[in-house]
Formats: C-alpha cells, sequence, structure tokens
C-alpha cells in the first residue's frame, strides 16, 4: 500500500477553526513505543484505541483501516492488535473525522487496555428519546 504524501501538506490541527457543519478532515500524528524494542517479544501486546470526542470517522495505524467509531456506540474503542504497532519506531494514525466540529473539545486519541462499550443519544436524530 502507498503511502498518502498529500497528509504532509494538510493543515495542522490549530491551523483552522472547525464548526459544525464543517466539511471532513484528515488529522495525521505518529507516536513511539518506547522500550518496547528492549523485549525479545517481537509483537507488543494488544490494546485498544479510543477517540473520546470524535463525533464519526475512520481511524488508520501504520496504513492499515483499523475501523470506524461513532460517539453513539455501542463500541467507544477500537481493538488494536498489537503486531501493527513497530516497537521503537515511529507509527502514524490517520483519522478520517466526518463530522469535526460537532462535539466540543480537543480531538485526542488514546490507548486503553480493555474494550469501553456504551450509549448516547444521537444529536442529530430529534425524534430519538
Amino acid at each position: 500500500m502507498e503511502e498518502i504524501s498529500f497528509l504532509d501538506e494538510a493543515p495542522k490541527a490549530n491551523d483552522f477553526d472547525t464548526k459544525a457543519g464543517s466539511p471532513p478532515v484528515i488529522y495525521q500524528g505518529s507516536f513511539v513505543m518506547e522500550g518496547a524494542e528492549k523485549t525479545n517479544n517481537p509483537a507488543l501486546p494488544d490494546t485498544y484505541l479510543e477517540i473520546p470526542k470524535g463525533p464519526r470517522g475512520v481511524v488508520w495505524i501504520n496504513v492499515f483501516n483499523l475501523g470506524r467509531y461513532w460517539y453513539v456506540g455501542p463500541q467507544k474503542s477500537l481493538y488494536l492488535p498489537g503486531t501493527l504497532i513497530k516497537p521503537g519506531k515511529e507509527n502514524t494514525i490517520v483519522v478520517l473525522e466526518l463530522e469535526p466540529g460537532l462535539r466540543n473539545g480537543s480531538m485526542m486519541a488514546f490507548g486503553s487496555v480493555e474494550r469501553a462499550w456504551g450509549k448516547n443519544l444521537d444529536i442529530n436524530c430529534s425524534n430519538c428519546v
């Protein structure tokens, strides 16, 4: 699979203001799992990725489509197999946010050791009570 070179030219998250009704936005970041290269195990433990302030979108880790998320639920986290993470090296995360600005707060992703489940009301549905 080819790297998506236009992402290098994408604006940074704080270069523009996203409001409800804005067009989809692509976010890109990277992380390094420090200390993981010291183990004899070629694969890291499996984990889960959560994007609590992300309304609806899709996530890729190292060009692997991890899946889609939606704040309504029931799934609040995405399964991240340890074999997808490169120990001691830079790992890329790409998030396609389909409804930027819909929820207040910073767009942030974090790892978790347990799968999160829950339900929220869809704020786009006026008849859902």
